[in-house]
């Protein structure tokens, strides 16, 4: 039986689910603190900055780039072990988004940075792939 994904059908699962916040421990990050990651992501790399993407960054990138190339990352793969309790789930029904753990290989793309943006194109990821505070991933 094949099932066709209808308006009728999403509009049985489209549901509005207010954005509860950061969990408990956790704080919204500030200005600063992407500040912070920004600083620790560009120490001693002024020049030549490559961003390596494997999910949504390949079809939506938040930064201009100036060369991209298809690539291969040894010693990490993906895998659904980001559990959200924001936006795709909640604190009573978590949601499970890819990201990368050790081990294997993952395809993706690399983007080469254009010099002189790199600041603020660094500083459009975290915006976007981070929110609280301590992270639930690591930058690198």
């Amino acid at each position: 039986m094949t099932l066709a994904l209808t308006e009728d059908l999403l509009a049985r699962i489209d549901r509005k689910i207010e954005d509860a916040g950061p969990g408990p421990g956790l704080r919204n990050l500030k200005d600063r603190d992407y500040a912070e990651i920004r600083k620790q992501l560009l120490a001693g790399r002024p020049r030549n900055v490559w961003v390596f993407a494997y999910g949504s960054l390949l079809w939506n990138p938040c930064f201009e780039f100036v060369e991209e190339r298809p690539a291969t990352v040894h010693g990490w793969h993906r895998r659904f072990s980001l559990w959200l309790t924001r936006w795709r789930g909640t604190r009573e029904r978590p949601g499970l988004m890819l990201a990368l753990d050790r081990g294997g290989s993952c395809r993706g793309v690399v983007y080469r940075l254009p010099d002189l943006d790199i600041e603020a194109a660094i500083d459009r990821l975290p915006r976007r792939e981070m929110s609280a505070n301590p992270p639930t991933n690591i930058p690198r």
